[in-house]
């Protein structure tokens, strides 16, 4: 039987960062923020976090293709009071996915917020960045949930969500920028997490040393999936211990060598709805998404094969009046490309594509039309939803934020360790 390729990652301890030039993922997410904060994941931290922070909110305006759980944060937002509502903008029609700016700059009034999403690890066009400069009086937050590091900071507040990316238990982290921290209100500490009764699914994983016992860490990491929710609570020692001791420009260099194998080795039909790729020389790629037909059967042939891809994402919100997102609904696949791979896992993954795409009887995703691409059973988010126009696709450091702590090769606390700033970035 072969080694499992794709699907979340285990533990990895990694080695401890010295002094010899590396930069640790805490480094590069947390030096410099005025204030951070760590919860035990990021709807929390955009619930309990961002929103609290910035609140109370006018409109929160979020993407119409987006994943359930920021439904349900936004949800817990309008229930305590840190929003008023929420609405779906509207993707661009045309090239990386990514806000409508026109549509929004129609419609945004003082107090507002926006969400913008880094899908898949790529950094947002310079309109946006436009639009957030000029409305200043509008709450910008990016969501890196996707994204390891998409470039520097342009909003106001940032979400990272670590277990997506690397091999940590758990966390969702809220950066504030000094732009966003000169008006933050301060937020209380998190309380200390529950303790996990049973082994972290990531631990589970990392003690599968042959890869072959899926069939008991997958499950745990589905049952540990369904269990979360909006709710207080930190992140864990672990956590912040292992992103001081991951080498970011390492993970990136892999990322982006392993990316630029799977491009060359795609035919390009199914890769198209995302734009063309620029070089991943100031981005870290999360995956590669293609596109199609149906993604949930594809899904499930690779699987056959060992190789695990999501799909983005099978019980995402609803798209509103995102005609663009309900195109890509049911039909966005994402192939690994992650630093635990190399050249001949790539080749597989791409053979394994392949194949599977060939057992559908169709080498090349068919068009169809928007007005049939809506699937069943969408999550339905309890706020109302905007109409889309066109196609549519030094402020001091308050006392409940987290210090920065000084730099160490290893944490001397529960606090991820940040050091001075480092030369260059991957």
């Amino acid at each position: 039987m072969m080694r499992a390729i794709g699907g979340f990652l285990p533990l990895d301890l990694g080695p401890p960062l010295g002094s010899g030039g590396a930069e640790s993922v805490a480094r590069r997410w947390f030096e410099g923020a005025p204030h951070y904060f760590g919860f035990r994941n990021a709807r929390s931290a955009l619930a309990l976090g961002a929103c609290a922070a910035f609140g109370p909110i006018g409109t929160l305006w979020l993407p119409g293709f987006a994943c359930r759980a920021i439904a349900e944060a936004v949800q817990a937002a309008i229930r305590l009071g840190h929003a008023a509502r929420a609405e779906t903008y509207p993707l661009a029609a045309r090239g990386p996915l990514s806000p409508d700016t026109g549509f929004l700059a129609r419609r945004l009034a003082p107090g507002d917020a926006v969400l913008a999403i880094a899908y898949f690890g790529r950094p947002p066009g310079p309109a946006l960045r436009q639009l957030a400069l000029a409305r200043q009086d509008v709450t910008w937050i990016e969501d890196r949930a996707q994204a390891l590091w998409p470039g520097p900071a342009w909003g106001d507040a940032i979400l990272y969500s670590p277990r997506k990316l690397l091999g940590v238990p758990d966390g969702g982290y809220l950066v504030l920028t000094p732009r966003g921290a000169a008006r933050a209100r301060p937020l209380p500490d998190q309380p200390a997490s529950p303790a996990q009764e049973e082994a972290p699914p990531a631990l589970l994983r990392l003690e599968d040393s042959a890869g072959m016992r899926n069939s008991i860490w997958f499950p745990a990491y589905q049952d540990a999936e369904r269990r979360m929710v909006v709710a207080p609570g930190a992140d864990s020692r672990m956590t912040g211990a292992l992103l001081a001791r991951q080498d970011i420009r390492a993970i990136a260099a892999r990322r982006r060598a392993n990316h630029a194998a799977l491009l060359a080795r795609i035919p390009s039909a199914f890769q198209t709805g995302f734009g063309a790729w620029p070089a991943a020389t100031s981005w870290i790629p999360q995956g590669l998404p293609v596109l199609v037909p149906d993604a949930a059967a594809v899904s499930a042939r690779m699987a056959e094969s060992r190789v695990f891809c999501p799909v983005i994402w099978p019980d995402g919100t609803d798209p509103g009046p995102c005609l663009r997102s309900r195109a890509l609904a049911g039909r966005v696949l994402l192939l690994p490309c992650d630093q635990r791979y190399g050249p001949g896992e790539m080749e597989r993954v791409a053979a394994v594509f392949r194949e599977s795409i060939s057992g559908a009887g169709s080498a090349v995703p068919p068009q169809r039309s928007v007005s049939s691409a809506r699937p069943k059973g969408r999550v339905m988010p309890a706020y109302s939803a905007g109409t889309a126009e066109g196609e549519g696709f030094p402020a001091e450091r308050s006392a409940s934020a987290r210090a920065l702590p000084t730099q160490s090769s290893e944490p001397s606390s529960r606090r991820a360790t940040v050091g001075s700033t480092s030369q260059g970035r991957p």
